[in-house]
């Protein structure tokens, strides 16, 4: 049985509204954009207690909002994306984001990492797509620039997950079928990320190849091979 407790989130500016939030996929961090008429747009960090973290110094722009977050996968790093196309990074180590500088003029439309977050593709409101290489400490480099002219919709990471040999999940749920009481533990307890894990293992390579949807309809398909420097 589950047990589910709320904690009120502390936003140090009263009144501010909040525009957009992610939860870190492995660690108790919530990632929430905000936006006042007395501050403009800026970012705060919170843990599991809606306390926010004390020793960072969070990015506030006074005439743009944030448009776009992105948790690193693995690692306690942030991508913010500004909408006035400026790309700002926390580590998770040090105090302040890190203003990444590249081709974006426009506001940031979508962030994302692959799925060992070796890369960082970001897309803009004008058709721009930018990948970055993201090293162990979380630090970026431009890796690439595509111009579509096409406002993006959609873009995600082509996985490389493969079914893990050791359980055999038809014949779990069989056995929960027949009354077997640990089968059925597992799956009444069944949440749809931490018992993904039990059953998928991902392959050694990170990959780095990944889809785009265009506002005209279009569908791009972009391989790691045909645009890395």
């Amino acid at each position: 049985m589950s047990l589910y407790f709320e904690n009120p989130v502390s936003f140090p500016e009263p009144g501010s509204i909040s525009v957009n939030g992610i939860w870190h996929p492995n660690a108790a961090l919530l990632a929430v954009a905000s936006f006042s008429q007395d501050r403009g747009g800026f970012v705060i960090i919170f843990d599991e207690l809606g306390e926010s973290l004390k020793d960072v110094n969070y990015p506030v722009h006074r005439s743009y909002q944030v448009t776009a977050l992105a948790w690193h996968p693995e690692k306690t790093v942030l991508a913010t994306g500004w909408e006035n196309g400026e790309l700002k990074i926390w580590n998770g180590s040090d105090k302040d984001f890190i203003n990444v500088v590249g081709p974006h003029k426009a506001p940031i439309t979508f962030l994302q990492f692959s799925e060992k977050g070796g890369r960082l593709v970001s897309c803009d409101s004008t058709g721009s797509v930018v990948g970055w290489k993201v090293d162990s400490k979380g630090e970026t480099d431009l890796s690439f620039h595509l111009d579509l002219k096409e406002s993006v919709t959609h873009l995600t990471f082509r996985p490389t997950v493969k079914n893990h040999p050791d359980f055999d999940v038809e014949g779990l749920a069989k056995a929960a079928v027949n009354g077997d009481e640990h089968a059925l533990d597992m799956f009444s307890n069944w949440r749809p990320k931490t018992t993904a894990r039990k059953f998928k293992v991902q392959d050694g390579m990170d990959n780095l190849n990944f889809f785009i949807a265009t506002q005209a309809g279009d569908f791009h398909c972009v391989l790691f091979n045909l645009v890395q420097r």
